[in-house]
Order: C-alpha cells, then sequence, then structure tokens
C-alpha cells in the first residue's frame, strides 16, 4: 500500500486563487468533480461541495434566496453562507479561515475545517497534490528531532503530535499576552497568534533542545524564517525571533526579553502584526512577521 504524506492540512498562502491539479480522496477513493476541480484560494484548499459531501451521505441543498448551502446528514446539520467567514454546525457558529465562494459557477468551501467539524481528518500527500479526508484517526509516534532535514513523512508525524497533545500551550499564549501588553503601552498594535507561527516555534524550541544549540540560526535549516518556509511550507517574509533559555515562567521570559535591547526592539517592531511561540522544555521562541 502507498504510504501518504499526512498533515493537517497547511497548505501555501496565496493572496488569489490558483488553479491547479490538486485531488481530494475519501478513505482512499477519488472524488471525480465533473468539470470544476479543487482550487487553492487565499492559502485554503475550496472544493465543489456537492460532490464530496454527497460522498459521504449528505444531502445538499442550494438556496438561491439567501445564497446559502444546507448539509443535511442524521443529527448533523450544517448552514453556510456565500461570503461569510462562519458556518453553522446543529445551530453552533464555527469560524472559518476562507468562506464558501461562488467559482466556476460552483460553490466551493474550504474543506478542512468543515470535515474536521463533522469528525473527519484532513491530510494532504504532497507527491501527488491530493487532499486525504480520512474517518479514523491516523497513528502515529512522537518523533525526536534529528540532525539532518525532516522528510515529509517526519514532518507529517510531528504536526499531527503537536495537534493530538493539544496545539498551544496555556504558557505560549501568556506570552503572547504579556507581549502585547508591552506593545499596547507603548504606543503599538497587538499581534495575532498565528498558526504557522506557533508551529514554527514549537518546532524551533524542540530542535534546539533535541540537537543541544542555541542561536537565531538552526544547524539543519539555517535562517529561522527557514523553518516557516521549508517545513510548513509558509512563505513568510519580513521575521523577527526572540529567544531565551532558561527562564521558568511567562512573566519571566518577557521581562528578560525587555531589558535586552535588542529583543526589545523585536518585540516593539511597529509593523508586526502576528506572532507565533512556543517552548520546549528550557527553550523559549517568539517568531513575528507583518502580514
Amino acid at each position: 500500500m502507498k504510504k501518504f504524506t499526512f498533515f493537517i492540512l497547511f497548505t501555501f498562502i496565496f493572496s488569489t486563487q490558483i488553479y491547479g491539479a490538486i485531488d481530494v480522496s475519501v478513505n482512499g477513493e477519488k472524488i471525480d468533480f465533473a468539470g470544476q476541480p479543487p482550487v487553492l484560494a487565499d492559502g485554503r484548499t475550496m472544493v465543489p461541495v456537492r460532490a464530496v459531501f454527497e460522498h459521504i451521505g449528505f444531502d445538499v441543498d442550494w438556496h438561491q434566496e439567501t445564497q446559502s448551502v444546507i448539509l443535511a446528514r442524521t443529527s448533523q446539520i450544517l448552514i453556510m453562507r456565500v461570503g461569510e467567514p462562519w458556518f453553522f454546525l446543529n445551530g453552533n457558529a464555527c469560524e472559518l479561515d476562507v468562506p464558501a465562494q461562488i467559482i466556476g459557477g460552483r460553490t466551493m468551501l474550504p474543506i478542512r475545517a468543515i470535515m474536521e467539524s463533522v469528525g473527519y481528518y484532513v491530510g494532504w500527500d504532497r507527491e501527488t497534490s491530493t487532499v486525504l479526508i480520512l474517518s479514523e484517526q491516523p497513528e502515529f509516534s512522537q518523533i525526536t528531532i534529528p540532525d539532518r532535514e525532516l522528510t515529509a513523512d517526519e514532518i507529517a508525524t510531528w504536526t499531527y503530535n503537536y495537534h493530538a497533545m493539544g496545539g498551544a500551550t496555556e504558557f505560549e499564549r501568556e506570552v503572547i499576552r504579556l507581549t502585547n501588553i508591552e506593545r499596547v503601552a507603548a504606543g503599538l498594535n497587538p499581534v495575532e497568534e498565528y498558526q504557522t507561527l506557533m508551529l514554527a516555534a514549537r518546532f524551533k524550541a524542540q530542535s534546539m533542545h533535541d540537537l543541544d544549540y542555541f542561536a537565531h540560526a538552526s544547524p539543519i535549516y539555517g535562517h529561522f524564517a527557514n523553518i516557516a518556509r521549508q517545513v510548513f511550507n509558509k512563505p513568510l517574509r519580513s521575521m523577527g525571533e526572540n529567544l531565551s533559555m532558561g527562564h521558568l515562567t511567562p512573566e519571566d521570559i518577557v521581562a528578560a526579553w525587555m531589558d535586552s535591547p535588542t529583543h526589545r526592539d523585536n518585540i516593539l517592531t511597529p509593523n508586526f502584526t502576528r506572532i507565533g511561540v512556543g517552548v520546549h522544555n528550557d527553550r523559549w521562541v517568539a517568531q513575528k512577521f507583518s502580514g
């Protein structure tokens, strides 16, 4: 059986729709989209609603007057309206990174958020450009970051475990909160938590621990921004990084950064808008970018 590269779907950032040869499979069965293929739009994979959801047993209704799609299966009812950045699952509002859109005369939905809301797992086979939709949770084991570039399967394993273990920690988010207190006190806008940077910062923190180094440049990937770019496929620019080792609390780490002129300047860079924080054992990383 072919071994798929699986990770919780983080696609490239694009500001426009990009048409390409993207396939979708459900439990190994390829979906036929009959004319309108999936597309990448604003960094998310968009698929025609009817083909995928009818395949997994949903009834699909389109309401022209309200520009809304209603998906219904047993006890699950999803309602979403074209152009709105949320959908409703059994009456509960769920946020969307990218709203439903009309593309090529078809209603297109961002696949990951909606499929995961109804109990599926969504991944990406990089070699074949295929979105993988699975009804059962894939099994992976934790890995130590080795002294070489990770393979696609190892990145998949690491990313899956990050989410399976709960994602961002309270300590990491507290660093973001305290950072924003300092920015607001300096008359700056707060920075927002950004998923890719949360992954990249945690990965960097763990790699510094596992490979026993402490530096902005990785011995494997070089410039710290390359972790977001090469490991997590996000071509971020205008980035900055704060590091620390040995501090025990978010309060200690932010205070130490603010006492360091270089780190303070980084925290108070006006054009930074997004942030990710990662901690592994005694290594702390904060990465920021403007965008």
